[in-house]
C-alpha cells in the first residue's frame, strides 16, 4: 500500500505561518487523485473538545493517530507525535504493508526515518509547507523526493 503521514501540528502551524490554512477533504482528494495513496495517517494530540472535527476527519476516510496530550510544568502542552509516525511506519513496512511512504511535514526530526525508507526502498516522497522554512538536515536527507505544498496551495487551501 501506498501511505500518507500527516505531522498535522507541524503542517497547520506551518500554513498559518504563511496566513493560510489546509482544507483536509481537499487535501485528501488530492492525495487520492495526484498521489495514488491508499491510506493517510492524521497524526494528531487528542482533546475531547475536536471530537466533532476528529468524527468529521474519520468520515473523510482519514485514519486518525492520536497522540496523547502532555501538560508541562508551565502548563503549555507537548504536541510532538515524530515518534508515533515513525513507529507507526516502521510497523507498516514489518508488517509487510508499506509499499510507498509519503511523509506530510517540515520537521528535521524525521530526518532518520526518511533515512532507513529510502534505504529500504519505500520512500515516495516528503511533502513540506515551505522549501526554504524546512530544516537543512530535512532538505539534505529527502532531496530530490520533496514536494513543496505552496506549490499546490491553491488546491488544498481553507477557503
Amino acid at each position: 500500500m501506498k501511505i500518507a503521514y500527516i505531522d498535522v501540528q507541524n503542517i497547520h502551524r506551518k500554513t498559518v505561518d504563511f496566513n493560510w490554512i489546509i482544507d483536509w477533504n481537499k487535501f485528501l482528494i488530492y492525495l487520492k487523485q495526484n498521489c495514488k495513496i491508499d491510506v493517510v495517517y492524521y497524526a494528531v494530540w487528542y482533546l475531547s473538545k475536536y471530537d466533532k472535527f476528529y468524527n468529521y476527519l474519520s468520515s473523510l476516510w482519514y485514519s486518525l493517530l492520536f497522540k496523547k496530550v502532555t501538560i508541562l510544568p508551565n502548563w503549555s502542552i507537548k504536541w510532538n507525535v515524530d515518534i508515533d509516525i515513525a513507529i507507526r511506519s516502521i510497523f507498516d513496512f514489518f508488517e509487510e504493508w508499506l509499499e510507498k511512504a509519503i511523509i506530510v511535514s517540515n520537521d528535521g526530526d524525521y530526518n532518520t526515518l526518511v533515512d532507513v525508507l529510502r534505504q529500504k526502498w519505500v520512500f515516495d516522497r516528503l511533502m513540506i509547507v515551505d522549501y526554504t522554512s524546512a530544516s537543512k538536515q530535512l532538505r539534505k536527507s529527502a532531496w530530490p523526493y520533496i514536494q513543496d505544498i505552496q506549490r499546490i496551495k491553491h488546491l488544498i487551501e481553507k477557503t
